[in-house]
């Protein structure tokens, strides 16, 4: 099957990272895979075609929807999964009528669906469970039109180690890109919850600090994007993180405080883990009370440099609810009943 993946820009923080974890896991299965996208951050095995999905007015529109259509031609494509609403993708798809399926991936994309939810195609599907309730409650959509996909990650490569402490102190690890709203949370971790003198401190995935945490880099050690970040999640006590990032610590059986753009859950464990998975370990805001001050949070990292490993039944449900196999299956399904159906 010839399956293209389109990436419109997006601020969800693990839309890419999904699209390449799911791309280079079908064409291990044997199908071809393209993704189509402005820009591309991280390396996959698909092909990547350079694409602007953006555009200014009608003209734009069709413009651009002309282009894409001859893009989809020329790969021969069976089927399209966008990682949100575009309207260039939709005309496209209709054009060639090829099955299209649309991922939502944050609240705000959900949001806008009241106007766009006619251009997501045959199949709806929601990133984390919060996001479903966006898309439910705010953007009409039926809830039996919508279903959910959990990002997956590969647990033969995100595979518990044995903890041996190396460094004199703990270390604390925060993984996620700076530059968007994540950073915020990060920033507000370092003014006025993270105990330098207690802990050492390092972020994960980022060459160089911006600006505004220009105070506190003799404090922090920056682990490069380049680097296999299995060791270093391996050697941190505990990993401050939200959405992918969150799943691939618990997954290696490292404690996490799941802390992001949409909230503070705090740290994993039996009693909170179902509420993380429904909104992306705070990536997604919940209207949930966590009733987490800056106190709550430096007992939680405490606690985590205490246990050393998570939970088996933590470390279990990770295992069910994200397997990057599971999650290929779901969307070989979907795909496979799309391109032998008709159009709903």
């Amino acid at each position: 099957m010839n399956i293209v993946m389109a990436l419109p820009p997006t601020e969800a923080p693990d839309a890419e990272k999904h699209v390449v974890n799911l791309s280079d896991e079908l064409l291990r299965r044997g199908h071809r895979v393209f993704i189509f996208s402005d820009l591309m951050n991280r390396e996959s095995e698909a092909e990547h075609i350079t694409f602007n999905f953006k555009y200014s007015g009608i003209p734009g529109l069709i413009r651009n929807t002309l282009a894409l259509h001859r893009l989809i031609k020329d790969v021969g494509a069976d089927v399209i999964h966008a990682h949100g609403p575009n309207r260039v993708v939709y005309r496209a798809a209709r054009m060639k009528d090829i099955p299209l399926v649309t991922t939502l991936h944050d609240c705000d994309t959900a949001l806008s669906l009241q106007d766009t939810c006619k251009i997501c195609g045959r199949r709806i599907l929601a990133a984390w469970e919060q996001v479903k309730t966006c898309a439910i409650e705010s953007g009409g959509i039926m809830p039996e039109k919508i279903g959910i996909t959990h990002l997956g990650a590969d647990p033969d490569y995100f595979t518990p180690r044995a903890f041996k402490r190396k460094t004199p102190r703990p270390i604390v690890s925060l993984t996620g890109d700076l530059t968007r709203a994540e950073g915020g949370v990060a920033l507000k971790m370092m003014q006025d919850i993270f105990e330098f003198d207690k802990y050492d401190v390092r972020i994960i995935g980022i060459d160089r600090l911006p600006a505004e945490f220009a105070e506190f880099e003799n404090n922090i050690e920056l682990i490069g994007a380049s680097e296999d970040v299995r060791t270093y999640l391996a050697e941190s006590d505990v990993v401050v993180a939200s959405g992918s990032a969150a799943v691939e610590a618990l997954m290696m059986g490292r404690p996490v405080v799941a802390a992001g753009a949409g909230g503070i859950i705090g740290l994993i464990d039996e009693v909170n883990i179902d509420r993380a998975i429904a909104c992306g370990f705070g990536n997604v805001a919940d209207n949930n009370d966590s009733s987490h001050n800056c106190e709550t949070i430096r007992s939680d990292i405490e606690r985590g440099i205490a246990w050393r490993y998570v939970s088996d039944e933590v470390h279990e449900t990770i295992l069910r609810e994200f397997n990057l196999n599971d999650a290929a299956d779901r969307m070989e399904k979907i795909f496979e009943e799309l391109t032998g159906g008709q159009e709903e």
